[in-house]
């Protein structure tokens, strides 16, 4: 009994001695310590490691943790840690284990850890938190411990620092470093600075406003009025330019935290120069378009070439020069450029008509013609208005001889409106004759890829004259005629849309009772003959030229929109969107084809679609 008495106590004393606790006395950075570069190991990555010196009277402790490696150092026990390590677990024989706790270790430094194993007389602090702020914030901290100085990271910052006197010093762009020596011997000591500023700023206003400023230290540009702010002290040198002023050189002295004003008044380096001349005319100055018409522009003082132009006027030229603060006006007008017109009819006593102004009756000489293509109408009444294209050249005479047919002057019904009459009489007179003649329909040469297979073969066909509209049928005519406009892009001057091939025989019919004329839709020899230029064509690849854009809106330029008509250039007939803007309807039904010759075809009799 006593002998199991006597082991229980046994067991008892034992459970006392493992029971026995470490303590950690202290840690402690040894910046002055070069071992771990010296006996430099290296962890798994190839990365130097942290050396960890631990004092304690225990034999042959174990630690756990981020460790590398760990040697016996006649009693003192050299602990290899990865970067960045923060803690260390020590263990041994009859000892509670013991986890150490520290900022995290760098590496290629040496640290000292201290163990005790009597906790009831614990090592006084050794360490407490160095707290700095600054006003700005972000300031850089260097400490110096020894002769070494060392980065320990950016405000605002709490660092925990062994017990002793320290040298640091507050880093910061554009400010003066602020340096002193601190004291660590509690928990916590706060530090809080206002950082001295090392620059100033400058308030530029200049008269005129709107002068670029360029800051030669640092090369950035402002406008005035503008404030340039954290120009470091000292001596900085603006340039200061605007358009039509002399360029500005200025040098200024900043000072720490000063604010100061420059207030420039520009020299004017220009004159106001007012150019008049003809409505329309192009001024340009120097080969730059300046404006249409008169126009006042103001020019740095210096020699200018002026050119003004207009159309069917010889070019005026001027060169002229611009005086400081000295304006002037100076009259600059193209010279027309005229021919001469002979206009006869039979019978005789028509008026003439040229873009919509009378120049008198028949017979007649018309002297004030400008240069250029024209397109004259002869109307008088009981006989049909004839059009005529005519070119009036530099001091030559043009001639125009007409007969007028008679007996197809509207037979206006009834009870029709002033307005309605007008708007159809302008119809009328926007009828071209097409004079007959022989042209290959289809597909041909100058058509290239663009030619579709249902317009194939090519074949010959010939036509008898006959009159065909100017322009597409336009909105305001439809409505005028038929009481509605069914179009989706609406607009009087715009071609009517939404129609189909009975709605046109509709309008057709009701037109006829209101003029009693006699309209109908081109057959599609008919349009394509006029398209190509009847017998005037030049062989365009599209109605009026090999340009599809001078002569045509099409998907690329028309912006998915309706154009009002004749817009575009006319073609050789002197007729507009032939190509473009929209499809047309033809009197025809559809059908294929032929290589035979024909005259005057209106299409197979009966079909499917037109």
């Amino acid at each position: 009994m006593k002998k199991i008495i006597s082991f229980i106590f046994a067991i008892l004393c034992c459970s006392s001695i493992i029971a026995q606790e470490l303590n950690v006395c202290g840690f402690n950075h040894l910046p002055e310590d070069i071992s771990a570069a010296v006996y430099q190991e290296k962890d798994a990555n190839g990365d130097p490691c942290a050396l960890i010196k631990v004092g304690t009277t225990i034999v042959n402790p174990t630690f756990e943790g981020s460790v590398v490696k760990t040697e016996n150092k006649n009693g003192e026990y050299w602990v290899y840690v990865t970067a960045e390590t923060f803690y260390l677990t020590v263990k041994s024989e009859n000892y509670l284990p013991v986890r150490a706790e520290f900022q995290p270790v760098e590496s290629n430094n040496t640290y000292e850890l201290r163990l005790c194993e009597d906790k009831t007389k614990p090592e006084k602090r050794l360490s407490g938190f160095l707290i700095f702020n600054t006003t700005p914030s972000g300031a850089q901290v260097f400490v110096t411990e020894g002769k070494q100085e060392r980065y320990i990271g950016n405000t605002p910052l709490q660092q925990k620092m062994p017990y002793g006197t320290y040298r640091y010093r507050l880093k910061s762009p554009l400010y003066h470093d602020t340096i002193g020596i601190v004291e660590v011997d509690g928990k916590r000591v706060i530090k809080d600075f206002a950082l001295k500023p090392a620059f100033g700023t400058v308030n530029i206003s200049t008269k005129p406003s709107g002068a670029t400023v360029l800051v030669e230290s640092d090369g950035r540009t402002f406008t005035t009025p503008c404030e340039i702010t954290k120009l470091p002290s000292g001596s900085h040198s603006f340039n200061v330019m605007h358009p039509g002023y002399a360029p500005m050189r200025y040098t200024i002295a900043v000072t720490d935290g000063s604010v100061t004003p420059l207030n420039l008044e520009l020299d004017t380096r220009y004159s106001q120069v007012t150019i008049n001349t003809l409505p329309g005319a192009t001024v340009k100055i120097n080969g730059q378009v300046k404006g249409n018409g008169s126009i006042i522009e103001q020019l740095d003082e210096g020699v200018y070439y002026v050119e003004v132009s207009l159309p069917k006027h010889r070019t005026a030229t001027r060169q002229i020069e611009v005086v400081a603060k000295q304006p002037q006006t100076i009259d600059i007008i193209p010279t027309p450029i005229y021919g001469s017109l002979d206009v006869i009819s039979n019978p005789m006593y028509a008026d003439i008509i040229i873009d919509g102004r009378i120049y008198g009756t028949t017979p007649t000489t018309i002297d004030d013609l400008l240069i250029g293509e024209y397109e004259v109408t002869i109307r008088k009444e009981g006989c049909a208005p004839v059009k005529r294209q005519v070119t009036i050249s530099d001091g030559l005479l043009s001639t125009i001889e007409v007969d007028l047919p008679k007996g197809t002057t509207p037979q206006w019904q009834a009870g029709i409106s002033p307005k309605t009459k007008q708007i159809l009489q302008r119809l009328i007179d926007n009828m071209i004759k097409v004079e007959g003649g022989m042209f290959m329909m289809g597909a041909t040469s100058e058509q290239g890829d663009d030619a579709e297979f249902y317009e194939k073969p090519a074949h010959r066909v010939t036509l008898s004259d006959y009159y065909i509209g100017k322009y597409e049928v336009t909105q305001e005519e439809w409505e005028t005629v038929m009481g509605n406009n069914p179009s989706y892009y609406k607009g009087d001057n715009k071609p009517v849309e939404q129609v189909s091939w009975n709605n046109c025989q509709d309008f057709i019919k009701k037109l006829n009772e209101l003029t009693g004329m006699n309209f109908r839709l081109p057959t599609e020899a008919e349009w394509e003959y006029a398209a190509r230029g009847g017998n005037k064509s030049r062989g365009y690849k599209y109605s009026g030229s090999d340009t599809i854009g001078e002569v045509a809106w099409y998907c690329d330029n028309s912006l998915e929109k309706l154009h009002p008509v004749g817009t575009k250039r006319a073609n050789e007939l002197g007729l507009y969107d032939m190509s473009g803007n929209i499809c047309e309807w033809c009197a025809d039904w559809y059908s294929d084809y032929s290589s035979s010759s024909t005259t005057n075809p209106t299409g197979p009799y009966t079909g499917t679609y037109y």
